[in-house]
């Protein structure tokens, strides 16, 4: 059984740079324990569309930050709705 307490988080980004600080946020939000009821996040990490309807078939995550401009993306709201068709309950946050 998953830890409560370990927030599960799909990071869909193509930019390493961004990707890097969405990282940093999160470890900085646990480390000084802002805004968090969660100990430690699990970041999965996909620069692909196509991978992270693949990881969202397969697995449930706690929410999906998504960046709507991928390599494989068709248009931004065909992105967004094929990935809310596939993330169930999880909130999506658009990375702009």
């Amino acid at each position: 059984m998953p830890d409560p307490k370990t927030l599960k988080l799909l990071l869909v980004e193509d930019d390493l740079e961004d990707e890097q600080l969405v990282c940093e946020a999160l470890l900085e939000i646990e480390e000084n324990r802002q805004w968090s009821n969660w100990r430690t996040s699990n970041i999965v990490s996909v620069d692909r569309l196509s991978d992270a309807l693949d990881c969202l078939r397969g697995d449930s995550f706690d929410a999906v930050l998504l960046n709507l401009s991928l390599p494989d993306s068709p248009a931004l709201l065909d992105s967004f709705l094929d990935v809310s068709d596939c993330a169930g309950c999880a909130p999506i946050l658009v990375l702009a």
